[in-house]
């Protein structure tokens, strides 16, 4: 699956700002509401989100992504 996200910057003129995630086949994944308070996620066509407070997004995401492994380095 892949991801693809261009944006220089995003302004939140009007809020909420909602992003559709959507596969290449057209299969819906979710959507993220944005707020200045927090960010919600919805699962599919759900009507319940997740909700996540900005203070807490960064920590959400560091213990979602693995650390890299050290190569081993060969020859010495």
């Amino acid at each position: 699956m892949r991801t693809f996200l261009n944006a220089k910057s995003l302004e939140l003129h009007q809020t909420p700002l909602i992003l559709h995630i959507t596969r290449q086949n057209g299969g819906k994944i979710g959507r993220a509401v944005l707020r200045g308070g927090s960010l919600t996620w919805y699962t599919g066509n759900a009507q319940k989100g997740h909700r996540v407070r900005w203070a807490d997004l960064g920590d959400l995401i560091q213990s979602s992504v693995p650390k890299r492994k050290k190569r081993k380095v060969r020859g010495k």
